[in-house]
């Protein structure tokens, strides 16, 4: 599902995703959304864990292998992901849509602005199928 930063707010307020992508070249107003889905998943006791930056495919196996490795205290966790491209591998896909189906975790994902191809593009299409997309623009032009 695609919203707007305007309607994050009333959005986390509904309930949480397990996953959340935010796209946009504002570093300010992308840093807001992660604060404002960072303090929204603390009031829901999740707690924040590494950040870790996606530049090839192997380092999507990296990923699961944190969220394996639990902790007694830590039932709920939350990920941040940094991508260098505006690109999902098959098997990043495959590895979202697991995560999509976990209650105890929460992804946020991180990238550069949506171009036109990135959102018709098939990893797009399906990221948005089971996870909440938040498209970034600049307050000035």
């Amino acid at each position: 599902m695609q919203i707007k930063l305007e309607a994050l707010s009333a959005s986390l307020g509904k309930s949480l995703l397990p996953i959340y992508l935010i796209g946009g070249e504002d570093p300010w107003l992308t840093q807001d959304a992660t604060n404002t889905i960072y303090n929204a998943a603390k009031k829901q006791h999740f707690r924040p864990q590494s950040t870790q930056y996606i530049e090839k495919d192997s380092q999507w196996s990296e990923l699961i292998q944190s969220a394996q490795n639990g902790s007694l205290f830590d039932d709920k966790k939350l990920y941040k992901l940094s991508l260098k491209k505006n690109t999902i591998s098959k098997a990043g896909q495959a590895i979202l849509s697991q995560f999509a189906e976990r209650m105890d975790t929460i992804l946020l994902i991180q990238c550069q602005k949506f171009s036109a191809a990135d959102k018709k593009a098939v990893w797009f299409k399906k990221i948005n199928t089971f996870s909440t997309i938040i498209d970034i623009w600049p307050l000035f032009p």
